[in-house]
């Protein structure tokens, strides 16, 4: 193998700025590096382009073999790779395992993780502000919120917003905006929407962590640098990048099927929680 194929499907420019992309990335591209291969990225907006894309590598023979991520239940890539006949390893959450050799993430046992701290801390009615329907691994941790709020018996509400500052922004307004109902915590899906959300707290003169806490799902520069600084979750996504492509290398190279399962991840403790 020398080329390795990445398709990163988003509506907008964010997606290889988004934090746990960009460390699966270049977890992926080092890893590669020193077996000396190459990735290959494509930024595509829509799912049907992604197969374009697939479609043209293999017909092309640009690249030698694929990465796949945000893999869903039957998800038709897996079929529509099979059918080409192109080699591929995925990043997958640990409840959509399938019949091809990939990285696990837990995402139940992330979220069970942020909970848990935030109920430690005191916190008892939680809002998860995830991303758009369609996101596979928002599903699946919308899924896991709602079960832990019910195991542990808090109030938690899941809402949806558009991953940017004035969609976090907009979600923020709205639940703070009856004082009676207002959440004492907020996770937001990544660290844009977190810092977003601070700040329109603090916009309405509330105080974060006093009024309400605030969580980012995925750690980076930009929750170090806010203020007050947010807590967040590592996903440890550049070890899981290199974990992908050291499980796609030897999969080819065995012909066997490789599961392995990515590192825990940690809640890094900051001001906002």
């Amino acid at each position: 193998m020398k080329n390795i194929g990445l398709v990163l499907v988003q509506p907008g420019a964010r997606a290889v700025h988004e934090p746990l992309m960009s460390g699966i990335s270049h977890g992926l591209e080092e890893a590669f590096v020193r077996a000396g291969m190459r990735l290959v990225t494509r930024v595509v907006r829509e799912r049907s382009a992604e197969l374009d894309v697939y479609r043209y590598w293999h017909a092309s023979g640009a690249v030698d073999a694929i990465v796949l991520v945000r893999v869903r239940h039957e998800d038709e890539r897996v079929r529509f790779l099979g059918q080409l006949r192109i080699p591929f390893a995925a990043i997958v959450d640990a409840a959509e395992v399938g019949d091809f050799s990939a990285v696990t993430v837990d995402s139940a046992s992330m979220m069970r993780s942020a909970l848990s701290y935030l109920t430690s801390q005191g916190y008892s009615n939680v809002v998860y502000v995830k991303a758009p329907e369609d996101t596979v691994l928002s599903d699946i941790r919308a899924r896991m919120f709602v079960a832990e709020a019910e195991a542990a018996e808090f109030h938690g509400r899941v809402v949806s917003a558009d991953l940017t500052a004035d969609g976090a922004s907009s979600a923020t307004e709205e639940l703070i905006a009856d004082a009676a109902s207002r959440p004492d915590a907020i996770i937001f899906d990544d660290d844009v929407t977190a810092v977003a959300g601070l700040s329109t707290l603090q916009s309405f003169g509330l105080s974060v962590p006093r009024d309400v806490a605030v969580m980012a799902w995925n750690d980076s520069v930009l929750c170090q640098s806010a203020t007050p600084s947010v807590t967040a979750l590592s996903d440890r996504a550049h070890e899981i990048g290199t974990l992908a492509a050291n499980c796609l290398i030897d999969s080819v190279a065995t012909g066997t099927r490789k599961i392995i399962g990515a590192p825990d991840s940690f809640i890094v403790q900051r001001a906002s929680a």
